[in-house]
């Protein structure tokens, strides 16, 4: 069964051993920035030989497949997937004794997620899907309407009728964690939104969400209510990230 590592750092490299040897990734004309990373390979790769052999793994067929996401993704650090048909304690063991001299951690896809909640970045079939608009969304400042896109028409005549409901970040007053899909309320008890995103920020001490709501209830300081099972929970709207 093949197992996926994902492992979040600030340098760390790798790539696919079955189709090159490691140290030509030392030369990147491509991106000479990244030349640290790339130095960080030729002792991995000794290592990985040396932890494959002793762990009767065919080189060969030790995958390393590399996906560097570009700056602007979240949550603004480097990330690469590690994928092999066979994984043991000694190949983890002795890619943290390389990378963590080098800053290398261990981070989950939820740590992930809540470092991009907490700055408010938003997440695609949560935050945004092909129901939202990138106005609604707060995206306008990348919505370059000098040029031709798909749907640009639809898009100017929402920006000059205006747009009747945004995406906010809130957080909660009461005591409770906003969860994808939760009903947001006014205080009458009026439906308003819903709630796209939301977690308990470990970094913040306190439980944070984003959802769109009606616009006039989506100023600064706004209170709403979120539905969480059969309470209506107070929640303020804030300013994005949050802090």
């Amino acid at each position: 069964m093949k197992k996926i590592l994902y492992i979040l750092a600030v340098v760390v490299v790798v790539a696919t051993a079955c189709t090159k040897n490691l140290s030509d990734l030392n030369k990147d004309p491509k991106n000479p920035s990244s030349a640290p990373s790339y130095a960080f390979v030729t002792n991995a790769e000794r290592s990985f030989s040396n932890t494959l052999a002793s762990s009767n793994v065919n080189l060969n067929i030790f995958r390393l497949i590399a996906q560097h996401w570009q700056e602007t993704q979240y949550p603004e650090e480097s990330q690469y997937d590690l994928g092999t048909r066979e994984i043991n304690d000694n190949i983890w063991n002795a890619i943290f004794e390389i990378g963590t001299p080098q800053g290398l951690k261990p981070i989950g896809l939820g740590a992930r997620d809540t470092l991009r909640l907490e700055m408010g970045y938003c997440l695609y079939g949560n935050d945004i899907d092909d129901t939202t608009s990138p106005l609604e969304a707060g995206l306008g400042w990348i919505t370059k309407f000098t040029k031709e896109f798909t749907a640009k028409n639809i898009l100017e005549k929402q920006k000059t009728e205006g747009i009747k409901r945004k995406l906010v970040g809130f957080e909660m007053i009461d005591k409770g964690i906003p969860r994808h899909n939760y009903e947001i309320k006014d205080a009458s008890g009026n439906k308003i939104g819903y709630v796209t995103s939301g977690t308990q920020s470990p970094s913040l001490q306190k439980a944070i969400g984003m959802g769109y709501v009606t616009v006039e209830n989506g100023a600064i300081d706004s209170d709403i209510f979120v539905a969480v099972r059969d309470k209506s929970l107070k929640a303020k709207v804030v300013k994005l990230p949050f802090s």
